[in-house]
């Protein structure tokens, strides 16, 4: 259970409960808090805090919080947003070609001091519902992160 402001407890799960699956590099630029908006073929109504997770890996490896997601960017102002995304268009293209368009914005980023192994469910792309030991587990390092 977690402590609101006002002394009454909230279940862990209220305040968590997903990992996103991310691809390397970028999960470690999200976590080292180098990239803010993790790119994607579509909007997310998904909001608050979830677990980084690595892609292929097994761990969580980091947290950050979910503020939402923006329109689609113009392919041919892609670039102009390239500190925020830090993807860059292919070799021998000016303009971004790439499908991933949707900006997810994160804030509050951080990587794990130690490592969540989590198990993952068959068939998870984008979110892995996480169990509750590895909720509670996250909870207590996003705890020691925010000084909540």
């Amino acid at each position: 259970m977690l402590k609101r402001s006002n002394s009454q407890s909230v279940p862990a799960r209220s305040i968590l409960s997903r990992g996103l699956v991310i691809d390397q590099p970028w999960v470690g630029l999200i976590a080292d808090g180098a990239k803010i908006w993790e790119m994607r073929t579509r909007p997310t109504k998904v909001r608050g805090w979830i677990g980084l997770i690595e892609k292929g890996s097994g761990t969580i490896i980091g947290a950050a919080y979910l503020k939402g997601s923006l329109p689609a960017l113009q392919r041919n102002k892609h670039q102009l947003k390239y500190r925020k995304h830090r993807v860059r268009p292919e070799p021998g293209h000016r303009t971004y070609k790439g499908k991933y368009l949707f900006p997810w914005v994160m804030a509050k980023a951080f990587r794990l001091p130690k490592p969540i192994s989590y198990r993952h469910p068959s068939g998870a792309v984008i979110w892995v519902t996480l169990t509750d030991d590895v909720v509670h587990a996250l909870t207590r390092q996003i705890r020691k992160y925010s000084g909540k």
